[in-house]
């Protein structure tokens, strides 16, 4: 019976520690199983995206004596991510020497007798990008842009540090990284909130009622 108790007690910590580790949350709050003898919760539902779950439960049914569990689930919007177009010069052809010698060719002096700054600074990158252009062109590309539009910098160092905390955890099982994550796993949590809050804020400032637009930015 000691075996049995400490047996169902080693399970209980693994389940939370898996629970705790992928940010599950256990939904079914009643039992699922009853009889003359006991009430038991014994029939579980995780989820890790509770702020997307509108209902949960459990359902009698008279099939089994475990009842039904379910939950239904918001759908919500997606962003369509908007491709990139990137731009890089190619230098398949470039020959340095032919380079340096058009580049010895422009008349440098120009720049020279432009009293303004700015007007000499234009001058400038206009002849050496002429012949830049010539010899290493720009060549642009459209690329796929990115399925998290709000992802920035931030987010990403932040859930690099999370995981590598996690690793850590599970490795010596350490109250304070546990606590490290749990920390690390809400501030991702919230920076996620608020970026796509202010990406999705901004689609709608940009649209500004047009319903087209709206429609180009998002989709269902």
């Amino acid at each position: 019976m000691m075996a049995s108790s400490r047996l169902a007690r080693r399970d209980k910590q693994e389940l939370l520690n898996f629970s705790r580790a992928y940010n599950f949350t256990q939904l079914i709050k009643e039992p699922t199983r009853i009889t003359d003898t006991s009430r038991t919760m014994i029939d579980l539902l995780f989820a890790n995206n509770e702020h997307r779950i509108v209902k949960s439960g459990v359902v009698p049914v008279p099939l089994s004596d475990h009842f039904l569990v379910f939950c239904i689930i918001k759908a919500g919007i997606t962003a369509k991510a908007k491709p990139r177009i990137l731009e890089n010069r190619s230098y398949k052809n470039f020959n340095p020497t032919l380079f340096n010698d058009d580049l010895r060719d422009i008349p440098w002096h120009i720049v020279e007798n432009e009293d303004n700054v700015d007007d000499a600074l234009f001058v400038w990158n206009k002849m050496f990008s002429e012949v830049a252009d010539q010899h290493a062109p720009v060549k642009r590309r459209r690329v796929k842009g990115t399925p998290l539009p709000w992802m920035n910098s931030q987010i990403s160092d932040t859930m690099k540090e999370r995981d590598w905390v996690h690793r850590k955890a599970r490795k010596s099982n350490s109250a304070r990284l546990w606590s490290m994550y749990a920390k690390l796993r809400n501030k991702v949590n919230g920076l996620v909130r608020t970026a796509k809050s202010k990406y999705y804020s901004d689609m709608i400032e940009e649209a500004n009622g047009n319903s087209e637009k709206m429609d180009s930015n998002f989709h269902y």
